[in-house]
């Protein structure tokens, strides 16, 4: 017959309390994730390089782009000058050219 080893200590199954003293469990409290923050918006603007309001920081179009020209008509004679000054606000920039049709009045 083979002999086996005496079994070591092992700790109790149920822990020992003094009469008077209640044993109570906690209920285990899982960790949770802190409310995360709302997102923060992108930095919205003016994104088109071409519009004399463009903002470099801008990630986002806003619809608020404007393109500003001087347009300068000298008369044939060159006795007056009148200049006009053009602002657009739109979502590209309008063509012009010095044959725009443009009537100065």
């Amino acid at each position: 017959a083979q002999r086996l080893p005496p079994p070591s200590a092992a700790p109790s199954a149920a822990p020992s309390a003094a009469p008077s003293q209640a044993l109570t469990a906690e209920p285990s409290q899982t960790p949770t994730a802190a409310p995360s923050a709302a997102p923060t918006p992108a930095p919205r603007g003016c994104t088109d390089a071409t519009a004399s309001n463009h903002d470099a920081a801008a990630l986002v179009d806003d619809g608020t782009c404007q393109w500003v020209y001087v347009l300068t008509y000298e008369s044939d004679d060159g006795a007056s000058v009148c200049e006009a000054l053009l602002r657009f606000n739109a979502s590209a920039p309008p063509p012009l050219s010095a044959s725009s049709g443009v009537a100065l009045g």
